[in-house]
Order: C-alpha cells, then sequence, then structure tokens
C-alpha cells in the first residue's frame, strides 16, 4: 500500500493495447501448465546447427485470455501463466511456467524492481534482433510493454512478452524465471494494487480507470448495505480514525449473503510459495462483510483462505465513460 505514480496509457484505437487485445480474444484458449511435452535434447552437434540455422524467433504479443474475464480469471493468469520461448542454446522452441505476481510499488524502496533490469533486458533484447544473426524479431512497441511490465502495471501478454524474451535471450532460465520474477535484488515482475484494477478494467470492460485511489471515492456511487455489492465493486481501504489508508481491490464473485471474492495485488499476502524475503502477490481471497458503521464503511474479514486479518472498507462501483 501507498501513494505511487503511473506512467504511460496502455494505448487505445484499433492499434493499441486495448485493440490488440480485443483482436485476439476471438481466439480464445485457457490460460496454464502447458500439457506439450518438450522435445529431446539435441546433441551438441545438432543444437549448434540449429541455433545457427533456425529463423528468428518472435515472441507472442497477445495472450488470449478466457471470457468472460473475471478478477478471479485474471489473478489467476498472473499466478501461473505458460510462457513459450526459444531456448538461446539449442534453438528449439519451448515453455516454460512463470509466476510474474509479486507486489511491487514502486513508491516504496523495499517494494521497487531492481533499477536495471528492464534496461538489462531492453539491451539483450536489441543485441539479439539487430546482430548480424538476429535471433529474435521484435514487435514494433515492445519497449513500452516491457517497461509496463517492470513499473507494475503490465498487462499478461505485457508479462508474458517480457519473459518470453528474457529466457528467448538467456537473461533467465527455466530453472531460474521464478527468482527472476520475484527477487527484487534481481529484477521483479508483479503489480501494485491499482496496477491490477487498472489492467482488469481495461481488459474487460475496455476503458481505464483512474489511477489515484481518490478518484475512486464517489460519494453517488457509494454501496451502503452488503446487499447492493456487485462483481466490478472496488474495496477502497479506510482506516479506524478516518485517516486515508492507500489501498485498493475489486469484487470478483458473491458466494453468500455476507461473503464474496475479492481480486487485488497486496503486500500483506498472496504470490507464490517463495517469497524471496517478502510477502504478497496478486490474489484471490474470501472475504466476509460486516454491516457498514456510521461513516459508510465495511469491517471485513479478509483472506479467509489463509491467514485472515481485519480491515475497514468502503465499497464503490466504479463510473463507466461516457458512451460518446
Amino acid at each position: 500500500m501507498g501513494r505511487f505514480r503511473v506512467p504511460g496509457p496502455f494505448g487505445r484505437g484499433a492499434g493499441g493495447l486495448h485493440g490488440r487485445l480485443a483482436r485476439a480474444a476471438r481466439s480464445v484458449r485457457t490460460v496454464g501448465p502447458s500439457l506439450v511435452a518438450p522435445p529431446a535434447e539435441p546433441s551438441p552437434a545438432e543444437a549448434a546447427q540449429a541455433g545457427a540455422s533456425a529463423p528468428p524467433f518472435s515472441p507472442p504479443a497477445v495472450m488470449a485470455l478466457p471470457t468472460p474475464l473475471t478478477p478471479e480469471i485474471l489473478a489467476n493468469t498472473y499466478r501461473l501463466m505458460t510462457v513459450t520461448y526459444r531456448d538461446p542454446t539449442s534453438g528449439a522452441i519451448r515453455h516454460a511456467d512463470c509466476s510474474p505476481c509479486t507486489y511491487v510499488n514502486l513508491a516504496h524502496d523495499d517494494r521497487t524492481p531492481h533499477p536495471r533490469a528492464a534496461h538489462i533486458l531492453l539491451t539483450h533484447a536489441e543485441r539479439a534482433a539487430r546482430g548480424r544473426r538476429p535471433v529474435i524479431t521484435l514487435q514494433p512497441r515492445f519497449r513500452p510493454a516491457i517497461l509496463r511490465a517492470f513499473r507494475a502495471i503490465g498487462t499478461p501478454s505485457d508479462m508474458a512478452f517480457t519473459l518470453s524474451i528474457a529466457l528467448s535471450t538467456g537473461v533467465t532460465s527455466p530453472t531460474t524465471v521464478d527468482r527472476y520474477c520475484h527477487d527484487l535484488t534481481i529484477a521483479g515482475l508483479g503489480l501494485h494494487c491499482t496496477g491490477f484494477v487498472m489492467v482488469y478494467f481495461t481488459l474487460r470492460h475496455g476503458f481505464r480507470p483512474a489511477s489515484a485511489i481518490n478518484n475512486y471515492r464517489v460519494e453517488a456511487l457509494r454501496r451502503r448495505t452488503v446487499a447492493e455489492i456487485q462483481p466490478d465493486d472496488v474495496l477502497v481501504w479506510e482506516g479506524d480514525d478516518g485517516e486515508m489508508v492507500d489501498h485498493i481491490a475489486v469484487v470478483s464473485s458473491r458466494i453468500d449473503d455476507t461473503r464474496l471474492r475479492v481480486g487485488e495485488s497486496t503486500g500483506s499476502f498472496g504470490g507464490p510459495a517463495r517469497y524471496y524475503g517478502r510477502r504478497g502477490g496478486v490474489s484471490i481471497s474470501t472475504y466476509a462483510f460486516e454491516p457498514p458503521g456510521r461513516t459508510g464503511a465495511f469491517p471485513v474479514r479478509r483472506n479467509l483462505d489463509g491467514d485472515a486479518t481485519t480491515s475497514l472498507v468502503s465499497v464503490y462501483q466504479v463510473a463507466r465513460p461516457d458512451p460518446a
């Protein structure tokens, strides 16, 4: 939690990120571990020949997601995605399971990805694409995708594209990619809380909501009873004494009258089993709501699936842009 700055737009229009994702959505597949057995390891001579003669590899620019997308599906996608890459030694096309879901926040030194990780990867990508014998080809907007991935606002496509390049150029390997995603002394790929909410609304509803948490606090859009709360409403954290607390999450589904499933990126829990010294990450968990108090905020029991904690949240609908 904490204040942060969100740089740059996701890109709109037919040529922007949203347009590309909309086109990709026509060919849907479920994201998850690959069921295809990897090819047999070639001999050293075969590997050298394959590496010299294989055409440049084009990292997939768009990951097709299941539809309709929900915060739970999105959270699970970040927690485990299969990335396609070209083995830099053998030249074979392979797949690696990756989890770019750590909690990062550029406003906090201990939550910031390694400051040179993006530069190092961009340099390797340029060399691999512009060398005398190109190993990879790059889409024109490869640089913004990598920067979004390291700035806590990357979509699943941005993350998969970034990791495909990292694996194809040898910046990381299938045995070190987990650490590359989560160890902030090496790299660090993940989201801050608003990044998760913005990515969800961009991919699911085609618009990018506010980047500042305070902009979601619209009194006319406040939910006043637990029964009113709906999927795609946002939870905004409040202090016990009315002091602002900078965290936000989004409702995925309702379980019963008082329990809801909530998606978020948080520094408190979530992420993979190995934290490399830091807790937190993209998470989907169950919340139990109590009736709101005099300020309109709901006491909640958070993360009932794990180590439950208590919080005080206000709940709001998210304002859609005018159709015009």
